[in-house]
């Protein structure tokens, strides 16, 4: 199984659990979660939601929420993590077992693999196969045709990934070295990394691959592609970003509790962790948008993620080359460009037509920020989060405590 990023994603082997102060029983925990369900159904119910997102807007004129991209809806997200945090801290003394249905773990094993190439490839395999296929979002066979389409191809996409993953991991072991031993390199910060039990353990895996598939058929309901409606589904799914957020920040944070390396060998293995992946789908995307783009270009004009402006079509070779490097060091989202007066460009500022590939440049640097947090010591940790901040900008910067709280959870699930 892949340990994407090498924990932002999947956690690495767990073992059984080690708690510094007992928690809650298992049926207090259990009565506290069914109470924060049943607030955050309300919550969604009445579209709490957008009603704080409707709110923030209040706050700020429409060019200022423009300039912020993603993190424009920080009040919605806010909202749902408040439910999710509380979730998150009392599922670990809700599955406190060390014992798994053989079938779930197997389950799990098959699934887990295909959980991230299923999110990096299934938003331009959207635009690709409704292009090709002549698309009709009215029609329910052409519905279904897309959907089983764009999953199988997206699952085909991993499975040829993950084969190339043991040569990628060849090429990061040459290309990082081996990880620094001395003691000065490796500040200790906590003490012994938390274990959690294999139950728990499944119960993320489970929760986050639903997240997965929510995320990939909120986008299938873009009326482009699909005029079916689940009522409500569109507001009940907002609390997969949030949660992506929340728990990778929880695995990151025991990755790095874990890791002997410093703090540029960590940066290093969570920014080329990833590559067998991106990479691959960054050489295959602008193909399947030239093709798509020739043959429904109005299509890829609703979408308006890659068309370059000047150009009046998908970007040329040398943009092309741009955002591929640009998106393997996952700065698309630095507030850089937007000073530079490039933010309302979107070639070179997106992964070409994958628009949801902003999750891993606001995911990569927050990591990045961690292990800072966690790496290195005194003065300079403080001026190498200065710069980060600098370079990365405020917009993403409010997206940050997301990440940071699943962080956080980590820290008292070590404590209690």
């Amino acid at each position: 199984m892949t340990d994407l990023t090498h924990g932002s994603f999947d956690s690495p082997a767990l073992e059984r659990p080690s708690r510094a102060r007992p928690g809650p029983s298992v049926l207090v925990a259990l009565l506290l979660a069914l109470a924060t369900l049943t607030l955050y159904a309300v919550f969604n119910y009445y579209r709490a939601g957008d009603l704080l997102y409707a709110w923030s807007k209040t706050l700020a004129d429409y060019d200022v929420r423009q300039y912020l991209v993603m993190s424009k809806r920080w009040a919605m997200q806010y909202g749902h993590l408040a439910f999710l945090f509380t979730l998150l801290l009392l599922s670990r003394y809700i599955f406190v077992s060390d014992q798994v249905s053989p079938r779930l773990s197997r389950a799990i094993a098959v699934a887990m693999p295909y959980t991230i190439p299923i999110f990096i490839i299934h938003f331009p395999l959207l635009y690709f196969f409704a292009a090709v296929t002549g698309h009709d979002p009215q029609n329910p066979l052409h519905e279904v045709r897309l959907l089983l389409l764009v999953l199988g191809a997206s699952i085909l996409f991993g499975f040829l990934c993950n084969r190339l993953q043991p040569a990628f991991d060849r090429f990061r072991g040459r290309l990082l070295g081996k990880p620094a031993s001395n003691a000065e390199a490796l500040p200790q910060v906590g003490g012994q990394a938390l274990r959690i039990t294999d139950s728990h353990s499944a119960f993320l895996r489970v929760v986050r691959f639903v997240a997965t598939l929510s995320i990939a058929f909120g986008h299938y309901n873009f009326d482009q592609f699909s005029s079916f409606e689940i009522p409500g589904f569109d507001h009940w799914r907002r609390w997969a970003v949030p949660f992506f957020f929340m728990i990778s920040g929880y695995f990151a944070m025991m990755s790095i509790d874990r890791a002997r390396g410093g703090a540029l060998y960590e940066i290093g293995r969570r920014v080329t962790g990833i590559w067998y992946l991106a990479l691959p789908m960054l050489l295959l995307v602008p193909l399947l948008d030239h093709v798509g783009f020739r043959l429904d270009p109005l299509l890829y004009y609703l979408n308006s993620k890659f068309v370059s402006p000047e150009a009046g079509g998908p970007a040329g070779l040398p943009a092309s080359v741009v955002t591929i490097v640009n998106s393997l060091l996952f700065l698309n989202e630095s507030w850089i460009y937007k000073l530079m007066g490039l933010g309302l460009h979107q070639t070179g500022l997106r992964a070409f037509s994958n628009d949801s590939y902003w999750f891993l440049c606001y995911l990569i640097p927050f990591t990045t920020m961690l292990v800072v947090m966690r790496k290195v010591a005194g003065w300079r940790k403080y001026l190498w989060l200065s710069l980060l901040v600098a370079l990365f900008g405020p917009p993403m910067m409010m997206l940050a405590p997301l990440f940071f709280a699943g962080c956080l959870a980590y820290l008292i699930h070590k404590r209690y």
